[in-house]
């Protein structure tokens, strides 16, 4: 889907189970050279190399990758299209060490088919800073801004101070937040609503749209957010067991959500949230 003129989205669909389909959006910049945000799951280079052909493009011309996230769904086909391209692949210093060492990221990090996702580990060429302005080619910039909470060194991209990709630093307002850090994730999306002149804004799990709805849509997360939060709060305050199944079933219930929770990555969001004492005695 054409974006812009110079900016396109590719959407990526997988399986996380057999009974849970999500997708991802991979996004391609064009100019003289390719650039791309995120690289989407393993074996998905074929996707992208076939969405450049239709527009009269060669893989070759990819020179930069640029990870918001080292997620399996956002790094899984780096490695083949580097090796295919010998592009430069640029992350957060934080994200480098998963993105080089995915065995370090499914210890760290299981989630269910996590080597089916992603199946190699790539190495870092460049370690982006907040701040950062890289030049790509006369007429096309990025600007680095740090946006973490939902990974440990989430980092969004500025186009041109134009157009910000944001990855997944912008919680799904239809969905159960996925965060290891409550406090970085209201942060980074203070950050976010901050930024001046955004003509468009391209998240990892939504269609894009334009400055106006971006700042709705994060509104709506930062509210979802505090709300969650007063929620857990609340919850161990009635010493419910909230880490339990039966916890975080009544986590759900509480928000009005009626769609499955099940998924582990939810039981760290609502231990993000939880008081340091409790904290304490969480493994994993």
């Amino acid at each position: 889907m054409k974006i812009s003129d110079n900016v396109y989205q590719i959407k990526i669909n997988f399986q996380v189970t057999e009974g849970i389909q999500r997708f991802v959006y991979v996004y391609l910049i064009t100019g003289e050279n390719c650039y791309l945000i995120d690289s989407g799951i393993a074996g998905c280079e074929e996707r992208i190399e076939a969405y450049l052909n239709k527009l009269g493009m060669d893989i070759s011309r990819i020179k930069g990758i640029f990870l918001t996230h080292s997620h399996p769904d956002h790094i899984g086909g780096a490695a083949a299209i580097k090796r295919k391209t010998n592009c430069k692949l640029y992350a957060s210093p934080g994200e480098r060490a998963w993105a080089e060492n995915i065995q370090q990221e499914y210890a760290e990090r299981p989630i269910p088919n996590f080597y089916r996702l992603v199946k190699e580990s790539v190495p870092v060429d460049f370690a982006v800073k907040d701040g950062e302005r890289i030049e790509l080619e006369r007429g096309l910039s990025v600007k680095c801004v740090s946006t973490p909470g939902h990974s440990k060194d989430d980092m969004s991209y500025f186009l041109n101070d134009r157009i910000l990709f944001t990855g997944d630093s912008i919680p799904v307002p239809d969905d159960f937040p996925i965060l290891i850090d409550y406090e970085r994730a209201l942060e980074s999306l203070k950050r976010l609503c901050g930024l001046a002149e955004i003509h468009y804004c391209c998240p990892a799990w939504h269609q894009a749209c334009d400055g106006r709805d971006a700042r709705a849509w994060i509104e709506q997360a930062q509210g979802m957010l505090r709300n969650l939060s007063e929620i857990v709060r609340a919850g161990q305050e009635k010493n419910i067991p909230l880490l339990e199944p039966e916890g975080l079933d009544w986590v759900k219930r509480q928000m009005g959500w009626s769609f499955p929770c099940e998924n582990p990555l939810f039981r760290k969001t609502v231990a993000c949230m939880m008081a340091p004492v409790v904290l304490s005695t969480l493994k994993n």
